[in-house]
């Protein structure tokens, strides 16, 4: 079982393997089956078709960052989305910002979108030196080419 911080049986035991992903989220294996458990609401989202061979879990809003064979990748927590992975495990580094992943090959950063119509696609190409300083309320941020600082 799973004990919620007052030692009280929080999760029954009906799970072959349990692994502690981040702040109230499990990777928990079910007759054979993968499954990112919510410990609060104790609602099992399937990963069937993504779960297995992952090394690395975190939850942002409504999406999970993952890694896989050490390449990092999105995959959105919603069960209605056709297409689970958003941003496929080809990145060498991956940080969720608002509904944007900042992504990184080797030493060149860029930005993909999570959501709305430009889902999945690369909005700023992987060409940046450093990537960051979102800004949520003009949508923004701030990148370094060639030594030069750009507002992107």
């Amino acid at each position: 079982a799973i004990n919620d911080s007052t030692g009280e049986e929080g999760i029954a035991p009906r799970y072959d393997s349990v692994e502690f992903l981040n702040a109230g989220f499990w990777k928990v294996l079910r007759d054979g089956k993968w499954f990112i458990l919510n410990s609060a609401t104790h609602k099992e989202t399937a990963l069937e078709d993504v779960g297995r061979g992952y090394d690395r879990f975190y939850k942002v809003s409504e999406f999970f960052a993952a890694r896989k064979n050490g390449q990092w990748g999105v995959i959105s927590n919603n069960p209605q989305d056709a297409e689970r992975v958003i941003i496929p495990f080809q990145y060498d580094h991956l940080e969720i910002v608002s509904t944007f992943a900042i992504v990184r090959r080797g030493t060149k950063y860029g930005v993909i979108a999570l959501s709305g119509g430009d889902k999945g696609k690369e909005l700023v190409p992987l060409e940046y030196e450093i990537l960051g300083g979102f800004d949520e309320g003009n949508r923004t941020f701030v990148g370094f080419k060639n030594g030069v600082e750009e507002l992107i």
